[in-house]
């Protein structure tokens, strides 16, 4: 009798460990897609005078990678138990990438209609 207590607890604290290291490890994804779009955007904006296609590609990297990270913050906010400081520094990094790019784009509206 009480070894199948005791297996059955032994099971419940592997799908606790589980569960628990299944969700630090989606934690970390807004920190690395606001990190991807500011880099993409750095790149972007160090490479300007040279090759027209790929900086294009870059620049449109910049709103995916970092809408990306928006949702996978706003996804995983129920879970941040102990990552609170990753999920900030997630969040405020595609904010600044987003923002960045927003910023860059009306910057080349205003520039197009000046002309």
């Amino acid at each position: 009798m009480t070894k199948a207590i005791y297996d059955d607890s032994v099971q419940q604290d592997n799908v606790e460990k589980s569960t628990s290291s299944g969700v630090s490890k989606y934690i970390y994804n807004p920190l690395g897609m606001g990190l991807a779009s500011i880099f993409s955007f750095a790149v972007f904006l160090l490479g300007t005078y040279n090759r027209i296609t790929i900086l294009m590609f870059l620049i449109l990297c910049v709103p995916v990678f970092a809408i990306i990270g928006l949702v996978f913050s706003f996804v995983t906010v129920r879970v941040i138990k102990g990552h609170v400081l990753v999920w900030i520094l997630g969040l405020l990094s595609c904010l600044a990438g987003l923002g960045a790019f927003n910023v860059y784009m009306y910057i080349q509206m205003m520039a197009i209609a000046q002309q």
